[in-house]
């Protein structure tokens, strides 16, 4: 896992695509991220790549991958 500080997150997050996920609970989503000033002056929230992954994800079990696989084909699809 990784985290940043508000201070050096411009630095850090400089990818065209952002996906935000939660660990071992629900973080916050893609959207109450939006509503940040700092994330939202990012290259990927400006540009509207900003995806939400459940954080079960992260788990890579038979069942949960299978889940996921479902999750992006509705996302992506």
């Amino acid at each position: 896992m990784f985290e940043s500080s508000l201070e050096t997150i411009g630095q850090v997050l400089t990818t065209p695509t952002v996906f935000v996920t939660g660990f071992n609970g629900p973080g916050p989503s893609a959207a109450e991220l939006s509503e940040n000033p700092v994330y939202a002056g990012l290259p990927a929230f400006q540009a509207g790549n900003v995806y939400d992954i459940p954080y079960w994800a992260i788990r890579a079990d038979y069942d949960e991958s299978m889940a996921f696989l479902d999750h992006l084909e509705e996302q992506f699809a």
